[in-house]
């Protein structure tokens, strides 16, 4: 039988989340590949139960999506609207707005779980992630912001002590999947996942590509020692930080030219950048321009808001009732003009899966609910065939094949 790992990899579908480590401790392990993602290695052989769970839990092959099925672009919902963090340090600092902050900040203070276990910067690397278990505010203020890099959070599930057991979990949408599959699985021990937040997720960065905006910043990586993406302001600007000072680059240019250009391959196939598995998920309330598209002037953050469970809903209820958040309704159109990238890539991915497939490419399979199919004939008919030949010919030009 072939290894769900070698699967995955030889595929080119492989996101380095880190969810088969978890099942098979010292068997797979994550190391950093050439192209600059974390990548699964194996190292021995896996056992029947270890086989079958990661092939539950990989993204790369199987996404079950939400418990309720929808047909629309944002999924269940519960209620959508726009938030930010009544702190104006969290605010200021957070990438938009701070609400993922404020509610995993609550979540910890209230007692409704002991730990959040999110994404941080190496304190010996700041171009590089690492998994948080954070068990105070002050700890979640270290994490603040967005990490547009390699990232598996799913790791910080095996430093949990024997004493943390109800868990907040922070993570891509890729990553709540793999969580949700994991627990479900029982390999999480003792710990039980409380509460999955996610975010809007536009695709995973190589690490290069970080390298590749530091020095078109004129900086040379080895010498910062601080990097933040974005915050400190709205959208804020990459900036990176050295014994001279600071060099700055706006969002906009930053991901647009840099960041945006290499994500990887399996983040091209994603029909689920809108995080179907969490119970609340966040992402930026772009205001939008004279000209109908999303502005990105400064001015103080706002968060757009996704309570999908009832879980969520009471989490967001809390922070409310907490005064840590504030929270306004917004509509279905109000939400697909502030992410007009995240509507566009629900409708056109199940073609760009198709012409994958046609030339022979490893495709992740899609749970019903997520809803591929559906949201495929909502598409124009013109633009879908182009963009199922274009995932044919980029599939040919690579030549990955299982």
């Amino acid at each position: 039988m072939k290894s769900p790992v070698d699967s995955a990899t030889s595929g080119g579908m492989c996101i380095g989340c880190g969810g088969c480590a978890i099942v098979a401790p010292g068997k797979i392990v994550l190391a950093q590949s050439d192209n600059g993602f974390f990548e699964a290695k194996q190292s021995a052989d896996l056992s029947e139960w270890e086989s079958t769970t990661i092939l539950d839990v990989c993204p790369a092959i199987w996404v079950s999506g939400p418990s309720t099925r929808s047909s629309q672009v944002w999924g269940p919902a519960l209620y959508l609207g726009k938030a930010h963090a009544t702190d104006d340090l969290t605010r200021f600092r957070a990438s938009s707005g701070g609400a993922l902050t404020a509610l995993t900040t609550h979540q910890i203070v209230s007692g409704a779980v002991d730990a959040a276990v999110c994404t941080v910067a190496v304190a010996t690397n700041p171009l590089g992630n690492q998994p948080l278990v954070a068990q105070s505010a002050a700890d979640l203020a270290d994490a603040v912001g967005s990490r547009y890099s390699p990232a598996a959070p799913l790791l910080g599930l095996a430093d949990l002590g024997i004493d943390t057991r109800k868990v907040a979990f922070v993570g891509k949408p890729c990553d709540v999947s793999a969580a949700r599959a994991l627990q479900a699985a029982g390999a999480l021990g003792h710990a039980h996942i409380e509460l999955f937040v996610s975010f809007l997720c536009a695709g995973t960065p190589s690490g290069l590509a970080t390298e590749d905006l530091v020095e078109a910043m004129g900086v040379d990586p080895v010498n910062v020692l601080s990097f933040r993406y974005r915050g400190h302001g709205w959208p804020g600007s990459a900036t990176a930080i050295t014994d001279d000072g600071s060099s700055v680059l706006s969002y906009d240019k930053s991901w647009g030219s840099f960041l945006g250009t290499k994500i990887h391959d399996r983040c091209k196939y994603c029909a689920d950048g809108v995080g179907l598995a969490a119970d609340v998920v966040f992402g930026d309330a772009w205001e939008i321009g004279d000209d109908g598209a999303p502005c990105f002037e400064e001015r103080a953050g706002e968060s757009l808001v996704i309570v999908r469970t009832e879980e969520g809903r009471q989490a967001m209820s809390g922070a409310l009732e907490a005064g840590l958040i504030t929270l306004a309704y917004v509509t279905e159109e109000d939400a697909t003009a502030m992410q007009p990238y995240q509507v566009h890539r629900r409708r056109y991915v199940g073609w760009r899966l198709l012409g994958r497939k046609l030339a022979g490419g490893f495709v992740p399979r899609f749970g019903a609910n997520v809803g591929v199919r559906i949201l495929a004939r909502q598409g124009r008919p013109v633009r879908s065939v182009r963009e199922a030949f274009g995932a044919l010919r980029r599939t040919w030009q690579i030549g990955r094949k299982p």
